[in-house]
């Protein structure tokens, strides 16, 4: 997971997604990975799919993360989510 800053619109959808991309992405497929330094604030093209999951009840700190996969102005997606106020990039395809 990367650290990730958004800007949101309005209606609290993503609409520019900014990574540090000093290192790799995770990506489930290992020899195709998004530029090592991408522009500064990737425009969002269109929300994909949004979801909330809620779990670990049993832990003493429960998970709440808003998840979205986003797919970016040049066709990568991105999968990207919200805990609390922070927000991170979980993995990315190119």
């Amino acid at each position: 997971m990367v650290p990730a800053r958004v800007t949101l619109s309005r209606s609290a959808q993503p609409t520019t997604v900014e990574w540090d991309a000093g290192g790799a992405l995770p990506s489930p497929a290992p020899t195709r990975r998004l530029p090592r330094r991408p522009p500064p604030g990737r425009r969002v093209a269109g929300v994909i799919d949004a979801w909330r999951y809620d779990g670990r009840w049993w832990e003493p700190r429960e998970l709440h993360r808003d998840y979205y996969l986003l797919e970016l102005e040049g066709g990568a997606q991105l999968e990207l989510f919200r805990e609390g106020a922070e927000w991170w990039v979980a993995r990315a395809n190119d």
